[in-house]
């Protein structure tokens, strides 16, 4: 097969893989909390990925031309970053919750699940990220302590990523639940002052936003002072 087509066929499988899942989440949780899931996947990826590009981390061009005068690399973009990428951080979130919440929750504290679903996926990333930038799919910049060629804060980063979005899917979308530090400012700037499966749609979605927002500004900083500690 063409080495040009290697990142349609990863774009198309990723997107596939990425219906099966959301049809697993419809399945399970109903059509609100697999849209909340999906949507947020990408709300919450994307700023990451994009600073990450930005900085100089990695680069997701090194397909550009291969198909078609003008072609990007791949064939669907949120701004400078591959849709793909963002389904395959849905994949691994939705997968991981699913299995670990349905398997340990009435043993478990979500906070310990989260924490589970974040060495879950940082032991997929061990096998995914070698073959993905091998493959040029993505390609890392840049010196930096590596594991298997790939940066040692990737790896941080993606522990911290599922970890932070398990707890932003329990905790508002799956039921509204009290999150120490933030209770105060939620009553306050979003009136959201129940902490049960009633909050409204509205009041959920504001609440969701609000998190997202707020968790991913702490995620960035600790993967920055990772990416410093470990170059």
């Amino acid at each position: 097969m063409s080495f040009p087509f290697v990142p349609l066929l990863a774009e198309i499988g990723a997107f596939l893989i990425a219906g099966i899942v959301f049809y697993g989440l419809k399945k399970r949780f109903g059509w609100t909390i697999a849209l909340f899931f999906l949507l947020g996947s990408i709300l919450w990826t994307t700023p990451l990925e994009t600073l990450g590009i930005y900085t100089g981390s990695y680069s997701y061009s090194a397909f550009a031309g291969s198909l078609f005068p003008g072609y990007p690399g791949y064939l669907v973009w949120i701004g400078i970053v591959p849709l793909w990428i963002e389904m395959g951080w849905f994949i691994i979130s939705a997968s991981s919750f699913m299995i670990f919440h349905e398997v340990l929750m009435s043993r478990s504290r979500a906070i310990v699940i989260a924490a589970i679903a974040g060495l879950f996926a940082v032991n997929l990333d061990l096998m995914i990220d070698p073959v993905a930038s091998s493959n040029s799919l993505w390609v890392w910049l840049g010196p930096s302590m590596n594991l298997l060629g790939i940066p040692l804060y990737n790896y941080v980063g993606w522990f911290i990523m599922i970890f932070f979005y398990d707890i932003i899917i329990w905790s508002t979308v799956v039921g509204f639940r009290r999150l120490k530090g933030l209770s105060v400012i939620e009553s306050k700037l979003l009136f959201i002052k129940q902490y049960v499966q009633q909050v409204s749609l509205r009041k959920r979605a504001l609440g969701f936003i609000f998190r997202i927002a707020i968790f991913e500004i702490t995620a960035i900083l600790l993967i920055k002072i990772a990416s410093v500690v470990l170059v």
